[in-house]
């Protein structure tokens, strides 16, 4: 078994127990779904283990639930899934690819690194109130140009709870760029989210101080691992600061019902 598989393996082994905030998990054997307590929210299924002979039929299962329920899916594909063509079962079905991502894991180091801004116009601050999650999700929306009318609610509920810590940049009072980390009761792979910097900001390591408060707070709380999904776009910047390539990933969704 190869590092990159051995590291995806102990990846998967920690988080099939492991619920979601916000979520019910049931574990199917061939995959894991979670189903979002939230109206507006898309339920999840990950960590697909099939054969060619059943693949198509456990797909055609999970699509008649969710043609029955109305609501949309995230469907996670990973490179270690099988069947090796299961995106491609997937779209057949009718799901639809987002782009390729990377999922990748830094070990953390025992000191937390330094964040400097003393020569820069932004600043870094830790979300304190849900006027900051306001400012995130409006950054999300304008970085990736959809609207996500779930994702308010889904983040304040995570601030209450203290599931997840939000991190802000700031020019003046304007948000320029974010990102956020979630602690998974019983995981030992805190998640990072939400990397996000406005294009007129970008290249002044933003992004990276962003990432090093989140190091800061996991190393605090005694963790070994972070974990990441990526864009090609980060992808250059998470391998420079340590990060480790796993695998490629790829989310396939089912449009819930109009």
């Amino acid at each position: 078994m190869t590092a990159h598989a051995a590291m995806y393996q102990r990846y998967v082994a920690d988080r099939r127990k492991c619920d979601m905030a916000g979520m019910t998990r049931t574990d199917l054997g061939a995959a894991v779904l979670f189903e979002a307590h939230a109206a507006k929210q898309d339920d999840f299924l990950q960590f697909t283990s099939l054969t060619p002979a059943n693949a198509d039929a456990f797909i055609a299962e999970v699509v008649a639930q969710i043609q029955k329920s109305g609501r949309g899916l995230e469907w996670k594909t990973y490179g270690f899934d099988t069947p090796s063509d299961l995106v491609a079962r997937l779209q057949r079905a009718g799901f639809e690819p987002d782009d390729e991502e990377s999922f990748m894991v830094y070990t953390l180091p025992k000191t937390a690194p330094q964040v400097s801004m003393s020569d820069a116009d932004w600043r870094i601050e830790q979300v304190r109130d849900l006027r900051g999650i306001a400012d995130i999700v409006d950054l999300q929306e304008r970085t990736w140009n959809r609207v996500f009318p779930w994702l308010y609610d889904r983040l304040s509920a995570d601030f209450v709870s203290g599931a997840q810590q939000f991190y802000c940049a700031y020019a003046g009072d304007a948000p320029i760029g974010c990102g956020y980390i979630e602690y998974i009761l019983g995981s030992q792979f805190p998640e990072l989210h939400g990397g996000a910097v406005v294009p007129e900001y970008r290249g002044r390591g933003i992004y990276a101080a962003l990432y090093k408060a989140r190091f800061a707070d996991a190393i605090a709380r005694g963790f070994e691992f972070i974990a990441v999904d990526c864009t090609s776009m980060s992808h250059p910047i998470l391998e420079k600061i340590g990060f480790q390539w796993v695998c490629p990933t790829r989310p396939m969704r089912w449009a819930r019902a109009a």
